[in-house]
């Protein structure tokens, strides 16, 4: 309604649409003077252009016009405001303007070609009509287009450098063009251009986490526009005050009443690097497919082919992830430019079902005997046993499939034909015959095929001609129904082209059904249908697939990490009396070895010391922890919605906190080593006496004060240890109850719920959930079995692995704790298997933790991310304990005893790291700052 924020009630016309349209690809609606313009385009069978058809609506049912223009874009618009101007108008390459009431088509001229992707008409103050347009070039610069009638040229005058964007709305508000625009990172950018051009804005940032973007008509004041969230529940209001300028943005979260259910999809995870490896964050790309899909990308559904390409751009890791549902074991190729990059003919095509093909190709009978799914085996009882038949069927699995054999990622620029089957030149024709309890494989030679075809051709009626099936797609489709039953299937080669009958029976009637086995769709749906009359579908063949991915198994994995990582807290707890006073002895050994190396150069000037002591840890080193890791899709969201999540962050230890900052405020005075100064400056005196003394005595002074500035910090370093550990009970706990707080980050709640029956979600559950599927994913491809298979396997890794026994094996455990005896080696605590175990948990720990650092490094730092990595951080140090491994002692000065000491520093590490995120809500390493005072604990 005019001048109010409230709809009128929506009126429904209903239309006829013409017999020939297959489907309505876009909608155009424009208000005018005599109603409402709506437009729409179709494709139509047998055609890849779409066809126009307008009409003037009122208020009485609209008769849609067909015209006689075709197009090959959607990115099209009205302008006018009246019957007599209107004009549909396209813009792709050339710009065109078909008035539809003359039928008169202008072809207008530029500069350059315009690839169009959004556009915005309207109508500036004289009357003329301009389009903000989003055009593709290295970016997705936005430009005002103006139309020259006189001289048919379409001015282009660029507005936006830099910034991709890829949705975009704009209002004439008191003369001046108001431009608001989503860029691909989701960011809400606004610009104003004054009423004679002469004047544009920057493009300012005025929001983020932004999808949608619309406006309204200009009011007195100002213009509202409108926004939907990237979360789709988020919608927002943002005033503009043309005054003052001034933005006022008001946002409704709506009850998110959505329901979380599974489905079979494929993932694919896309890095974009620079020359030097580096991950290029925020990279824009184009993306294609063929044949047309619905791909989730960025938390948006999108329906891309060739001719509807998507832009967008990577996020802070360099990444982009696209997720293909199917309902098929094939399923698009994805074809990807990046046009900073690449020429624009230049693509690189991905298949996402080729290691799929793969692993059917090369299953073997008994690989198909053991074989599970989410319940149970692959093959039922009924089969299971029967070798003749999983001998027939594997082999013409083989067979099939080897028909196919795509690369996962290739460079081209005809994906259709990269999808065509073609004959290879020693192709054998082959058959195989169901019969009630097994099968029979054939492979045939010329003679016998010959022979074959014509007696089933002479034996049974024709599918084709009775109407039943064009393509084996619809056959495929009806066998899953189990409209028809296959009595038996033959491939073979006719010149280049690969042909396949199929015999079956229909409502008791034998048919044969004689087609080309043109693509690779085809290949695959002959093999599902195989599949099939071992009572094997799609569905349970995703499940075998996708047997690494089993949630009962990944939640029992999620248990054991939040485990571990509160046993490894709690370890800390009761070790910190005895590290207290194991790091202070360290460092006093330290600052010793320092005063002998300063003075020994001081007293000849001349020195050499190299410090470069290193201990591995025990984590494994295994390509296959990079590919469990990929296509986390939790993972994705809680970096996606990090910043809207919803977090207690009160702590316990804040006033403890503030007590540590006045204790170190007053212990840095006594810190400093005067001694030392006091013995430079006499060398500094001395320099000044004497030309020839001047070198030697300048060196020895600037080596006395290097040497008081490291005492000094050793000294307070010493303190700062004092203290922390006089405290380290309290901020332990603080840790434990902050990661234990419920948190609600957008869709993880839901779906945790969803996997875990109804249960509230920690910052700990969803991190310990994060790392449980790759962990499982990890341990399934190495080991073929799941981590923890059941409730009793959880319960012995708890037998063994907790703060108890760990501090037992140290030797931490009792305040007596003395460094200088000399005592017998403790035993290790943990198995073989548990031993494995934490190796794995350690290896995706350290994963993560840097993952999520780059993420921090590159972009804002937000709590909650670091949070995930003090946890990812704790996770790796609990694993690498080295009394799980090994025999070991912190007394003496052995490398094993070495080891150990290295590994409690790392504790102090991590204490730091916590309080550091406490009291600025940061973690450390994404300020200069933090940085630098890790690093220089580091070095010491």
């Amino acid at each position: 309604k005019k001048g109010s924020r409230t709809f009128k009630e929506p009126v429904k016309l209903k239309f006829a649409a013409s017999s020939d349209i297959k489907e309505i690809e876009a909608f155009y609606v424009k208000t005018i003077k005599d109603g409402i313009a709506v437009a729409y385009l179709t494709s139509s069978f047998g055609s890849k252009s779409k066809l126009l058809y307008y009409a003037v609506v009122k208020n009485e049912v609209p008769e849609f016009i067909r015209t006689d223009m075709s197009y090959g874009t959607l990115v099209c618009s009205w302008t006018g405001d009246n019957q007599d101007n209107l004009c549909f108008c396209s813009y792709n390459g050339i710009v065109t303007r078909y008035n539809v009431k003359s039928k008169h088509l202008i072809r207008y001229t530029n500069s350059n070609a315009l690839d169009g992707l959004k556009v915005k008409p309207i109508k500036s103050d004289d009357g003329t009509e301009l389009v903000i347009a989003i055009v593709q070039n290295k970016t997705a610069d936005i430009c005002v287009l103006k139309f020259d009638d006189d001289n048919l040229e379409c001015l282009c005058i660029p507005i936006s450098e830099k910034i991709s964007f890829m949705e975009i709305t704009a209002v004439n508000c008191a003369g001046n063009i108001h431009i608001m625009a989503v860029s691909n990172n989701e960011k809400l950018y606004h610009s104003c251009i004054n009423k004679d051009f002469k004047s544009v804005q920057t493009f300012v940032e005025i929001a983020s986490g932004i999808r949608v973007i619309s406006s309204d008509l200009p009011n007195d004041n100002g213009f509202c526009a409108y926004a939907v969230g990237v979360n789709q529940n988020l919608l927002g209001c943002l005033d503009y005050n043309s005054i003052n300028t001034n933005w006022n943005c008001e946002w409704l979260e709506l009850e998110n009443d959505a329901v979380i259910s599974e489905f079979e999809c494929y993932s694919t995870e896309i890095y974009i690097y620079d020359s030097e490896g580096h991950p290029l964050k925020e990279e824009p790309i184009t993306l294609s497919a063929s044949p047309f899909v619905k791909m989730d990308i960025r938390g948006g559904i999108h329906w891309i082919d060739e001719n509807h390409k998507f832009s967008t751009m990577t996020d802070l890791q360099g990444k982009i992830t696209i997720i293909q549902e199917t309902e098929q074991i094939v399923t698009s190729d994805i074809k990807i430019n990046a046009p900073r990059l690449m020429h624009s003919n230049e693509e690189i095509v991905i298949k996402p079902y080729s290691e799929v093909e793969e692993k059917i190709h090369n299953l073997t009978t008994q690989e198909l005997k053991d074989a599970k799914k989410k319940d149970g085996y692959l093959v039922s009882e009924k089969y299971r046993n029967n070798d003749e038949l999983l001998n027939a069927v594997t082999g013409v699995l083989n067979k099939v499939t080897d028909l196919t054999k795509s690369k996962y990622m290739t460079r081209s620029n005809d994906v259709l034909s990269g999808r065509k089957i073609v004959a290879p030149d020693n192709f054998m024709g082959w058959s195989i015959k169901f019969y009630d309890s097994t099968a029979v494989y054939a492979v045939l030679d010329d003679m016998s095929l010959d022979e074959k075809i014509n007696m089933i051709k002479s034996g049974c009626l024709d599918a084709t001609s009775n109407g039943f099936f064009s393509k084996i797609g619809d056959f495929f489709r009806s066998v899953v129904k189990k409209v028809v039953e296959v009595v038996e299937i033959v491939v073979y080669k006719v010149k280049e082209l690969v042909k396949s009958v199929i015999t079956f029976i229909a409502d008791g009637v034998k048919y044969f059904f004689d087609t080309i086995v043109e693509f690779v769709e085809d290949v695959m749906e002959i093999a599902e249908i195989i599949f099939s009359e071992i009572e094997v579908f799609f569905k349970d063949l995703f499940e075998w697939i996708a047997f690494i991915f089993n949630w009962n198994d990944i939640l029992r994995t999620k248990e054991v990490i939040s485990y571990t990582v509160v046993e490894g807290l709690k370890f800390v707890k009761g070790a910190s009396k005895g590290v207290s006073k194991l790091i202070n002895n360290k460092m006093s050994e330290i600052q010793k070895d320092i005063d002998k190396l300063f003075d020994a150069a001081v007293n000849s000037l001349i020195g050499k010391y190299s410090f470069n002591e290193c201990t591995s840890k025990d984590v494994p080193k295994d390509e296959n922890v990079q590919i469990a890791a990929s296509n986390n899709f939790l993972m994705d969201k809680l970096i996606e919605n990090s910043n809207v999540a919803v977090m207690q962050s009160e702590f316990a230890v804040n006033g403890v906190i503030d007590d540590i900052l006045n204790r170190l405020v007053s212990i840095a005075k006594e810190c400093v080593d005067s001694g030392n100064l006091n013995e430079a400056i006499k060398y500094f005196k001395e320099a000044c006496t004497s030309l020839e003394r001047f070198f030697t005595c300048t060196i020895a002074g600037l080596l006395k004060v290097l040497q008081a500035i490291i005492n000094s910090a050793i000294n307070g370093l010493k303190a700062v240890v004092e203290i922390l550990f006089g405290v380290i009970e309290t901020v332990v706990q603080s840790i434990i109850d902050l990661i234990k707080k419920e948190i609600k980050i957008p869709f993880i709640n839901e779906f945790y719920k969803f996997i875990s029956g109804g249960s509230n979600i920690s910052i700990l559950d969803v991190l310990s959930l994060v790392m449980a599927i790759p962990t499982t994913i990890f341990y399934k491809i190495v080991k073929n079995k799941a981590l923890f298979a059941d409730d009793a396997s959880v319960q012995r890794f708890k037998n063994e692995i907790n703060a108890e026994n760990l501090l037992k094996a140290s030797g931490l455990l009792t305040e007596s704790f003395d460094d200088t005896l000399i005592l017998q080696h403790t035993v290790a605590v943990a198995s073989e298997e548990a031993q494995v175990i934490c190796k794995v948990f350690g290896s995706l720990g350290v994963f993560w933790f840097f993952s999520l650092s780059a993420v921090n490094d590159i972009g804002p730092g937000v709590f909650v991310l670091g949070v995930a990595q003090v946890v990812f951080e704790t996770l790796w140090q609990s694993c690498t304990c080295p009394w799980i491994y090994k025999n070991a002692s912190v007394y003496g000065d052995t490398p094993e005893s070495r080891e150990c000491k290295q590994w409690i520093f790392c504790w102090v590490g991590i204490s730091f790291d916590t309080v550091w995120l406490i009291v600025t809500r940061n973690y450390p390493d994404s300020e200069d700052w933090g940085r630098i005072i890790t690093t220089c604990y580091g070095l010491l």
